[in-house]
C-alpha cells in the first residue's frame, strides 16, 4: 500500500508546475486501488447512516439495510487485487464480523458495543495500510505552481475554508492530531479530476502527505491526469493548458469530498430547490469567483432557514423550515442550531445537531431539505413568552460571535 501511495505521489507532484513534462494520461478508473477507495467512502457513509438508525429509536429495518451495504463492500473489497499481504484476510474477517452483527437483535443495552465494533473495523485498516504521515517533495507551493498567473483568484482561495481546511480549529478539534485517517483525505487531497468521481460520490479523494498546509489547493480540483487543468473553457495557449471539464459544474465534483463522512450530497438529493451546490455558495461578480458563502456570511446562514412564531389559543406555535438544500445546520457536529424559549420564568432550550461521530445514543434531530418542524409548547395562561433562534457555526465561537437567525416575543 505505502509503495502504491508513494508512487501516486510521485507522479501526482508533476502536476503542481504549470510548465515542464507532464505525466502520461491516465484513465479515471486506473487500478484497483482506486475501487478501493471507493469503497471506503461507501463504507463510511453505512456507517453514519447505521449510527443514525441505532440512536433512539431504534430503526432496524435501516439497520439491517446499512449493515448488508457495508457487508458486501467489505466482501467486493476483499476481491480486490491488492499487492498487500494481509489485506484479504483482514477484509474477510470484517465481513463476517458484520454478518454477525446483522443476525443480532439491536437493542438500546448492545448498541454501543455493536456500533463500536463496526468502527473498529474500519480503524484496523486505516492503521494498518496507512500512508506516511508527511512525505517530503519539491513540488512547488501554490503560489509558485499558480498564484504568480492567478494572484486575485490564489488570494480568495487562501482566504476561504478550502484554503484553510488542514488548519481551521474546528477540523483538528475533531480530527485530532494528526487528524484521523478518514478525514485525510478531503483535507489534503490529491487532485480529484485526475481519477474517478462516480455518479453516487461513492468516491473518497486520495490524501496528498505533502503540503498538508495548504488544504484543499487550486490543483486538488483542477488538476488532471495529463498535466493540465480543468476550467469553465478551453484556453490552449496558457502556459497551464487549461482544458474545458463541465465535471467542475457538478454535484457529484462537490459530492465526493462532502457526502464521505457527511452525507450532504446524499441531503441535496432529497431538495426541490432544483439547485446545486455552486448555485447558492458561490459568489459571482459578473462571473464565477473563488470566494464561498459558508457559515460565516450571517446573511447566507439566514436565508437557510425561515420561521414563524405565534399564538394559537393558549399554546405558542414555532415553525422552522429549511430552504438550505440540505440538512440544517449543515454537516459537522461542531455546527449548532440553537432555539431558546421562555414563557414567564419557564427557560428551555432546544439544541439540533448532528452528533459527534463516537455517540450512537444521541439522534440525529437537524431538520431534511425543506422540513418544517413544528414546536408547540402551553402557555397555560400566560401572556409574556419569547422565542431567539440562534446559529453557533463553531465550537469555538462564544455567544455574542452566534449568528440572531431571528427573535421573536408576545406580552
Amino acid at each position: 500500500m505505502r509503495k502504491l501511495l508513494r508512487a501516486s505521489v510521485l507522479s501526482l507532484a508533476a502536476l503542481a508546475t504549470c510548465t515542464g513534462g507532464a505525466p502520461a494520461p491516465r484513465p479515471r478508473i486506473v487500478d484497483d486501488h482506486d475501487r478501493l477507495i471507493a469503497l471506503m467512502g461507501g463504507i463510511d457513509s453505512h456507517l453514519l447512516e447505521i449510527q443514525r438508525s441505532a440512536g433512539d429509536p431504534l430503526e432496524p429495518d435501516a439497520l439491517r439495510k446499512h449493515l448488508l451495504g457495508m457487508r458486501d463492500k467489505f466482501e467486493r473489497a476483499g476481491a480486490l487485487e491488492l499487492p498487500l499481504d494481509t489485506f484479504r484476510t483482514r477484509a474477510a474477517e470484517a465481513a463476517d464480523a458484520v454478518r454477525e452483527l446483522e443476525q443480532r437483535v439491536w437493542t438500546r443495552d448492545n448498541r454501543e458495543d455493536g456500533y463500536g465494533t463496526l468502527r473498529s473495523l474500519c480503524g484496523g485498516c486505516h492503521r494498518a495500510f496507512a500512508p506516511p504521515a508527511n512525505v517530503a517533495t519539491s513540488a512547488p507551493d501554490s503560489v509558485q505552481a499558480c498564484g504568480r498567473c492567478h494572484a486575485a483568484i490564489h488570494d480568495d482561495w487562501k482566504r476561504s475554508l478550502h484554503g484553510r481546511a488542514w488548519i481551521d480549529p474546528d477540523f483538528r478539534m475533531s480530527a485530532g492530531t494528526p487528524p484521523k485517517m478518514e478525514c485525510r483525505g478531503c483535507h489534503s487531497m490529491e487532485p480529484i479530476l485526475a481519477r474517478e468521481i462516480s455518479t453516487d460520490v461513492s468516491y473518497r479523494p486520495v490524501y496528498r502527505p505533502y503540503r498538508q498546509e495548504e488544504g484543499v489547493t487550486c490543483l486538488s480540483c483542477h488538476g488532471l491526469a495529463d498535466g493540465s487543468v480543468a476550467a469553465a473553457r478551453d484556453v490552449p495557449g496558457a502556459p497551464c493548458r487549461p482544458r474545458r471539464d463541465d465535471r467542475l459544474r457538478s454535484p457529484e465534483f462537490c459530492g465526493a469530498c462532502h457526502n464521505p463522512t457527511h452525507l450532504a450530497y446524499d441531503e441535496w438529493k432529497l431538495s426541490t430547490s432544483g439547485k446545486t451546490c455552486t448555485d447558492c455558495h458561490a459568489i459571482r461578480d459578473g462571473k464565477f469567483t473563488h470566494r464561498m458563502r459558508g457559515v460565516h456570511d450571517a446573511d447566507f446562514v439566514r436565508s437557510g432557514l425561515e420561521w414563524s412564531c405565534g399564538v394559537d389559543g393558549d399554546t405558542l406555535r414555532i415553525a422552522l423550515t429549511n430552504r438550505s438544500g440540505h440538512r440544517f445546520p449543515a454537516e459537522v457536529p461542531t455546527r449548532l442550531l440553537r432555539v431558546k424559549i421562555r414563557i414567564d420564568a419557564r427557560e428551555e432550550e432546544l439544541v439540533f445537531r448532528r452528533p459527534m461521530k463516537a455517540v450512537v445514543s444521541e439522534k440525529d434531530n437537524r431538520l431534511w431539505p425543506d422540513e418544517t418542524r413544528v414546536l408547540t409548547r402551553p402557555l397555560a395562561g400566560s401572556r409574556d413568552a419569547r422565542v431567539e433562534i440562534l446559529y453557533q457555526p463553531s465550537m469555538f465561537s462564544q455567544p455574542r460571535e452566534w449568528i440572531v437567525i431571528g427573535r421573536w416575543e408576545n406580552r
